[in-house]
């Protein structure tokens, strides 16, 4: 089981993998700490912590706290610290179907770390797209639930 949504914190991340989560996205307003981002990377276990990195206007810049930080540079400590997984959303493109940031996807990239891409997502092409730009993986929802993602087809070819 994967916990997401506000972890910001050591106790909170601790309780959830008590509760039973196998992995924990620590949420992107959790940054503005880095002394205690890198606490905790350090002493999770192999896959247990994905780093959320909400993206707008090119900057990480959380939905919920304010949180104002520069993209590469954070990249660079968190790929030093440890890190070993992303979820990199496009703030601007959640729920749009408008499709990906392909350019943010290919900047996140260069940095080496394994991410998922979130935000736009419309169909199996925009899939292909942020495959190429070199995300591992990425997350659907309403093109999914709408429909404009044939979700069965998405699996198939994400088996591939």
């Amino acid at each position: 089981m994967q916990a997401s949504g506000g972890v910001r914190t050591a106790p909170q991340v601790e309780e959830l993998r008590r509760l039973g989560a196998s992995r924990v996205v620590l949420a992107s307003a959790a940054l503005d700490d880095e002394d205690a981002v890198v606490e905790i990377v350090g002493r999770s276990r192999p896959g247990e912590i994905v780093i959320g990195i909400e993206v707008a206007d090119g900057r990480i810049r959380a939905r919920a706290a304010d949180v104002d930080l520069e993209l590469a540079s954070t990249l660079g400590w968190l790929s030093a610290a440890g890190a070993e997984a992303l979820l990199v959303t496009a703030v601007d493109r959640v729920a749009t179907i408008a499709g990906p940031d392909t350019a943010l996807v290919r900047r996140v990239a260069r940095a080496g770390l394994p991410f998922v891409a979130a935000g736009g997502i419309r169909s199996l092409a925009d899939l292909e797209a942020v495959r190429a730009a070199g995300a591992s993986g990425a997350v659907v929802g309403r093109s999914a639930l709408e429909g404009s993602l044939d979700l069965a087809a998405a699996l198939a070819w994400s088996a591939v």
